[in-house]
């Protein structure tokens, strides 16, 4: 299966629709993870893609974007209070039902993403095999860090460099894809993986170096 997570950026506002569906088409994923849904832009009137939205809680809406190739078994929203809100669908794939999530954790404090990690990871739990993507906004615990922007700091700020979302979806058994297989090259992924992006490295079926919003991954699985 071919990955996407995907921060449009305010709804790709300004005239960024038109980049933002080449983006997607050029990848052809089976599913992609989109966030900051503001708007309502028109992903699967464009793409011809399949949408479900998340509705937020104070942020933006969040989604996936299925392909029509592939049936969907069940959809909903993971529970819990998430600032962006988190999308989720089981899909019927070979080797049994899969379960891709898309989220965006909150931007600023990191006892809030941790606290929204903590719902995700609760959730993976309960199903066998899980894709989870997103703009996690949160720094791995691997690399080594000099100094680090406020947010990304512990005590509001005060504090050394802020891994604990990241961790703690590792201590529950997500697999970070990219330390396993790199980007743009196809691999095989474990049952239990995260996807997306950070502000240190992130999360794709990998934890991807640091990238403004707007950009897009890309996993091979």
């Amino acid at each position: 299966m071919t990955l996407l997570t995907y921060n449009i950026l305010n709804g790709a506002n300004g005239g960024r629709l038109d980049a933002v569906c080449t983006v997607v088409d050029a990848a052809a994923p089976d599913v992609a993870a989109v966030q900051e849904l503001r708007g309502d832009p028109p992903l699967a009137q464009r793409t011809g893609m399949r949408l479900h939205v998340a509705p937020p809680g104070t942020g933006q809406p969040v989604g996936l974007l299925v392909a029509r190739h592939l049936r969907i078994l069940r959809q909903g929203t993971v529970p819990g209070r998430f600032h962006h809100g988190a999308a989720w669908v089981e899909l019927e794939v070979d080797g049994g039902p899969l379960t891709v999530i898309s989220t965006h954790l909150f931007p600023y404090w990191g006892f809030i993403r941790r606290y929204e990690a903590h719902r995700l990871a609760a959730f993976a739990a309960r199903r066998e095999r899980v894709v989870l993507m997103g703009d996690f906004n949160s720094l791995d615990p691997w690399t080594p860090y000099g100094e680090v922007g406020r947010r990304h700091r512990r005590w509001f700020g005060r504090g050394g460099p802020d891994t604990r979302a990241m961790a703690l979806l590792a201590r529950r058994g997500l697999v970070d894809v990219f330390r396993e297989v790199g980007t743009g090259r196809a691999g095989r992924c474990r049952p239990r993986s995260a996807a997306g992006s950070s502000s240190g490295r992130g999360w794709t079926t990998s934890w991807r170096r640091r990238r403004s919003p707007g950009t897009s991954r890309r996993a091979v699985c």
